[in-house]
């Protein structure tokens, strides 16, 4: 054991690598910003912004270059960006069945397409499927231009991923909801296997609960035993919690404290912290 300061018989350069990852959730109705360790994948900080009204896609880069100048976030140390696309304009083709230069085609049956769309794709091991969507390509143009480079995925294939690394050792039905600002994902899983997937636009918290409970009325994989399970922004303290559990008596909430988090972080509420 050393104590104190000690003679060096040689000088030694000491070098911090960089290893702070920084994740951007983009949708139309806000923007999550997060700072992620590399090195133990601990959240170092956490920043969020809801847009008062829905607005346009292409008002979409204005936006964020507003809110990365004000966040005040430290970018000093960042060695990769992540962003995360949060849309509806994506579907699931299994791996059998996917084109690369059919992916437009996959989408025209449950998206409104224009002219000169680009679709990109994320492949789910676990459910061996590519995820097709649409990206936001003036958000894609701005972060080259600011960053130089960047990775991006669709945030329905974040979150499948994150449920399925979760529910690995489970072999029963399971129900998840995924709650964002106006929009929130319904997942049903049996056996580590996909049943069910929809994404929902909401504007009051009975609407979430109108959803839900048609879901579990028309899905018969579901019983009462089956526990809900909420992720996203919410917790046992909203209205929206105290509403469904009103009507669905087997719930829980996933404990954002079996995440390693700094104190500052924590202690805020409504962390998405599926794009870690």
């Amino acid at each position: 054991m050393v104590i104190g300061l000690q003679p060096m018989m040689q000088s030694q350069e000491i070098r911090i690598e960089p290893s702070t990852i920084l994740s951007i959730k983009i949708s139309l109705f806000g923007l999550d910003l997060m700072l992620s360790n590399n090195l133990d994948n601990s959240i170092i900080d956490y920043k969020k912004h809801f847009f008062k009204n829905k607005i346009l896609t292409e008002n979409l880069s204005k936006e964020l270059d507003s809110f990365l100048n004000q966040s005040k976030l430290d970018l000093s140390n960042i060695i990769n960006i992540k962003l995360i696309v949060s849309n509806k304009l994506s579907c699931l083709v299994p791996n059998e069945l996917f084109d690369k230069k059919l992916s437009l085609d996959y989408l025209k049956f449950n998206s409104k397409l224009i002219e000169n769309d680009f679709a990109a794709n994320d492949y789910i091991e676990e459910l061996e499927s590519f995820n097709v969507y649409l990206p936001f390509i003036n958000v894609n143009n701005y972060l080259i231009e600011r960053f130089g480079s960047f990775e991006y995925y669709h945030y329905s294939t974040v979150l499948l991923k994150r449920i399925l690394k979760m529910t690995s050792n489970q072999n029963r039905t399971m129900l998840f909801a995924n709650i964002e600002n106006q929009n929130f994902q319904i997942i049903i899983l049996k056996n580590k296997n996909l049943l069910y997937y929809n994404n929902f636009e909401y504007q009051t918290k009975e609407d979430i609960l109108y959803f839900l409970l048609f879901v579990i009325e028309q899905n018969k994989e579901l019983s009462s035993e089956t526990k809900l399970i909420l992720l996203g922004y919410i917790s046992k303290n909203d209205k929206t919690f105290t509403l469904i559990s009103k009507f669905i008596k087997n719930i829980e909430i996933y404990e954002i404290s079996k995440l390693s988090i700094s104190d500052k972080v924590f202690n805020k509420t409504s962390i998405d912290y599926i794009i870690s």
